[in-house]
């Protein structure tokens, strides 16, 4: 019962699974040996992949039924077996009555094996239509179209037979006719219409329509048909419209041809087009170059490299293109690997003459150098070197990179050796100075600035310099209580770079830290005459004058401030009201932020600040419209956020506080901004859970640490002075 339900739904498989295990049990059908051959049949016609063995299983239970016989003798002829297929046909011919179906496959059998099928019994078979379409095809197939065409009628059935027909006798006009009428038959067979295509094609390209003949040729490839002749016509073909497409300039569209040329016929086209593919290669190459496609330009270079093409030109071309991609280490070994390859006959119209040789070392010790293999990069400027010893730029370029890795002697010893040719030379002389410098040796270094100032007195880079060199030297001497030795210093700096307002600002808080103050207000006069917006040098004065508490100077100099046109950055207008808080100077910060206000009226950072400091002062409600300016601005702002919310939560708006805190957190963890997450969650713990933070430095540490911590800490201070 199952296999009849699953039969009756066409599930020929848990069919023919349910009636082989029903034919292990008692009592069994007596049909069931039919059923179950039907089913394997059926089967076999669905499941054309492999229907031999249920054929032979349906032919095996049902002897007597020649329907299984026939198809299985299809299969085997269908499969070239028809040493197997030929005695089932002419079995089913012999019964009585004969089973007729059998005759004109095995007809085909023997023409096929080009056995005399008229002189064999199976033509007394053959119907008359049947006969003449044989003995059409015998002729065809025999190169005799003249008499093929006396068999063939004038149907339109019989027009392909016509139409290969007339080909075959040159008569183009006749062909293309029938050849068109056949392809309109309804339900045409798809082989039939492949046939026809192909020879359409053939028609196509002798009347010289090659995209109509590709056209063809490439739909009777689809229907199926795959025989020598079409790869053979269709690969010839798109290696012609390669070859269209190369003079055309369209490198890759041939390429793309060319391709489906060799999958056609490999073994005809190889030859042909080995050379024209590594050609094809290389120009597109160069047409991905021009655009600066340079990762396609170098998957076709690499691919014409693997083609055989071992020319110098192609590996400088993969050589730029990793320049070009910034793969500087393979760059430079293509670079190393084309220098090699280069021409050494000096008559050679590629060769290279020694500063062409060095430069292109020098290339490759750059390529090493942005590739960080320094190194190799050391290695091959010294080869550059060898090929252009005079060359100042290359041995420049050394010193750089010795000098980055540390090596300072090896640098020195080439900086010499290029001072030596050329003693006057600034760049050699700066990188001198500035070696001297690193190594801390102050005084040999403004000797070589002041060197450089005395052949060029307008350089850019020798007066400021040396201005830094005195300044630096100064300042580490007031740092160790030295404040004469310093002034000193600064002094002897004026004489050599009498306009720099820097110094002339050192010297007079040098002279501030002395307590003479007049000195002090001389020098910081001529500093700002020097340069009244030079906002380092402002800076210093403003916080010099604050560290002293002089409040008419701190007026005079913050006057200044505000006077700049253009107005000084925000952010060095806070740090100022910052030094003024720190200096106890509320007034005077308070001044200055609100002048940071009206100049930069919608900066963030601006308004963040202000409100944070009304907060500090316990203006939350001014604080809290300062934090709304700049949510209006931008409504995910963290710090706001956070800071908002903290204010909701001081007021016991609790929800708000929430609601922002949480938009807080969000935009943090976005950011990735781990500080302010920090001090977010410090914030609630100490305002939901009363959990105190944690000590931020030192003083935050002792002022936390218990009574009997501290006094321990005390007596091991006094041991330790004893």
């Amino acid at each position: 019962k199952q296999g009849q339900t699953a039969f009756n739904q066409a599930d020929y498989n848990v069919a023919v699974e349910a009636w082989e295990k029903a034919r292990n049990k008692p009592n069994i059908p007596a049909n069931l040996s039919t059923a179950l051959a039907e089913a394997h049949f059926r089967r076999a016609l669905t499941d054309p992949a492999s229907p031999l063995v249920d054929l032979q299983r349906a032919v095996k239970l049902t002897p007597s039924d020649p329907r299984y016989h026939y198809h299985l003798a299809l299969t085997y002829h269908r499969l070239n077996q028809i040493e197997q297929a030929e005695p089932i046909y002419r079995k089913l011919l012999a019964m009585s009555p004969p089973f007729q179906r059998a005759a004109f496959p095995l007809a085909q059998l023997l023409a096929k094996k080009g056995q005399a099928v008229a002189k064999d019994p199976v033509w007394s078979h053959l119907n008359e239509v049947e006969q003449n379409c044989l003995s059409a095809v015998l002729a065809l197939s025999r190169n005799q179209p003249a008499a093929a065409l006396r068999y063939i009628s004038s149907g339109q059935a019989d027009s392909l037979w016509s139409g290969l027909a007339a080909f075959a006798l040159g008569e183009a006009t006749t062909a293309g006719q029938d050849l068109a009428t056949a392809l309109n038959i309804p339900d045409l067979h798809a082989r039939s219409r492949s046939v026809i295509h192909y020879y359409l094609g053939l028609l196509a390209i002798q009347a010289g329509q090659t995209e109509l003949a590709l056209t063809h040729w490439q739909t009777a490839q689809g229907d199926g048909l795959n025989t020598p002749h079409l790869r053979q016509n269709l690969a010839m073909l798109l290696y012609q419209q390669a070859l269209a497409e190369q003079q055309a300039g369209r490198p890759t569209q041939a390429l793309g041809l060319l391709e489906q040329s060799r999958k056609l016929n490999g073994d005809v086209i190889d030859e042909l087009a080995d050379e024209l593919r590594g050609q094809l290669h290389l120009e597109a190459g160069y047409a991905h170059s021009q655009q600066g496609h340079w990762a396609d330009a170098f998957h076709h270079w690499q691919a014409a490299q693997e083609d055989g093409d071992t020319s110098r030109r192609l590996v400088t071309n993969m050589a730029v293109a990793h320049d070009k991609l910034g793969q500087f280490q393979q760059a430079a070994e293509l670079w190393r690997e084309a220098l090699r390859r280069r021409p050494r006959r000096a008559d050679h119209q590629d060769a290279l003459n020694k500063q062409q040789v060095a430069r292109l070392w020098q290339h490759i010790a750059e390529s090493y150098k942005k590739a960080g293999d320094y190194d190799q990069s050391i290695e091959t400027y010294r080869k550059a070197l060898k090929w252009s010893p005079d060359n100042v730029e290359i041995g420049l370029n050394l010193v750089d990179i010795l000098q980055a890795e540390g090596r300072w002697q090896a640098a020195d010893n080439q900086l010499r050796r290029i001072l030596k040719k050329h003693p006057n030379h600034i760049d050699a002389l700066t990188h001198q100075a500035e070696s001297y410098e690193a190594d801390n040796n102050f005084k040999k270094a403004r000797q070589i600035w002041r060197r450089i100032l005395e052949i060029d007195p307008q350089n850019s880079v020798a007066g400021p310099q040396l201005a830094h060199l005195y300044e630096k030297e100064g300042t580490n001497l007031v740092r160790r209580g030295m404040n004469k030795k310093a002034i000193a210093v600064y002094q002897e700096g004026l004489e050599q770079i009498p306009d720099s307002p820097m110094l002339h600002a050192l010297t007079g808080a040098t002279y501030a830290d002395m307590g003479d103050f007049d000195q002090t207000r001389q020098f910081f006069e001529q500093a700002l005459a020097f340069d009244d917006d030079h906002l380092s040098t402002l800076h210093l004065i403003v916080t010099v004058w604050l560290d002293n508490k002089q409040r008419d100077e701190i007026d005079k100099t913050l006057q200044a401030v505000k006077s700049l046109d253009p107005p000084a950055p925000a952010s060095f207008l806070l740090e100022l009201a910052e030094h003024c808080s720190e200096a106890n100077f509320d007034k005077y910060a308070w001044n200055l932020l609100e002048f940071t206000e009206q100049t930069y009226p919608d900066n963030i950072e601006v308004l963040l600040e202000i409100s944070w400091r009304l907060h500090e002062d316990d203006q939350d409600a001014k604080s809290a419209g300062y934090l709304k300016r700049i949510l209006h601005q931008n409504p995910n702002h963290a710090e706001a956020n956070m800071h908002l919310g903290t204010i909701y939560y001081i007021k016991e708006q609790r929800r708000l506080a929430r609601r922002h805190w949480n938009i807080a957190e969000q935009q943090a963890r976005k950011e990735n901004n781990t500080y302010l997450l920090q001090m977010l969650r410090i914030t609630r713990n100490a305002l939901v859970h009363g959990i105190p933070a944690p000590p931020r430095g030192l003083i935050d540490l002792l002022g936390s640490m218990p009574p009997e911590l501290a006094g321990f800490l005390d007596e091991l201070d006094s041991f330790k002075k004893q």
